[in-house]
């Protein structure tokens, strides 16, 4: 029996942001499967990945083709179907994301208070659970503005696994470190992705060889998306 696809991109997919597309063939992610997308080596297409995370995290629309999660097309989705489906996703992103006037532990707990069933005393157990498993403890109490940018994506990526959704979307390397050895978040995630219930895909602005071969090493793969421009030339005056 074969596994229904967690993405699927049945006539691939086109991004356009300010005059250039992002072109992708068409491809299918199930669980247990890990996606690296990144530009041509030489580019930097931080617009373009960051549209394409979007329109992998039902937030964003695509030029052409049809972004099927879980199943479902997601343009053809209304407001309260979209956040069901948003329960599903775990989604990082590359700058921000947190809520500022909220505590690490409160930006943790608050996917639990909207989309989990569960009492008090087992939303904080999972709270802790993860600010042990993402190696955060310390940061519980602090807000945003007080972190840098390698603790924001560790809070981020622990929020973004709470729920143990089936679908993660990344913007972002993290805090990865350069080096072939596994970071805390990275660890983490990892570990969640290796049971096998859910797929992944990262998006990246730039090409990262090293990045590349460290995820390659760990069972995902890489796919270079083509860019072009949509700016038609100027004609000269005659």
């Amino acid at each position: 029996m074969t596994a229904e696809p967690i993405l699927d991109l049945p006539q691939g997919l086109s991004i356009e942001v300010q005059n250039r597309r992002a072109t992708l063939p068409p491809l299918q992610l199930v669980a247990g499967q890990r996606l690296l997308l990144t530009p041509e080596v030489g580019l930097a297409e931080t617009q373009l990945a960051v549209a394409l995370a979007r329109a992998f995290g039902s937030l964003g629309g695509a030029a052409e083709g049809t972004v099927q999660l879980l199943g479902q097309p997601v343009s053809s989705l209304n407001y309260i179907e979209l956040l069901r489906l948003r329960a599903r996703l775990g989604y990082v992103q590359g700058r921000g994301g947190l809520l500022a006037n909220r505590t690490v532990r409160d930006n943790l707990l608050l996917p639990l208070s909207i989309h989990a069933q569960l009492l008090a005393v087992e939303e904080h157990a999972r709270v802790d659970a993860q600010l042990d498993a993402f190696d955060i403890r310390a940061l519980a109490d602090l807000r945003p503005h007080q972190l840098d940018r390698e603790q924001q994506f560790a809070v981020c990526a622990a929020r973004a696994a709470i729920l143990r959704p089936q679908w993660y979307v990344l913007e972002t390397t993290g805090d990865f470190s350069g080096t072939l050895e596994t970071t805390p978040a990275w660890r983490a995630l990892l570990q969640i992705w290796q049971e096998g219930a859910s797929a992944a895909v990262l998006c990246l602005s730039r090409a990262n060889p090293l990045f590349e071969q460290w995820m390659i090493g760990q069972g995902a793969t890489v796919q270079r998306w083509q860019t072009t421009s949509t700016q038609r030339p100027q004609q000269a005056n005659s």
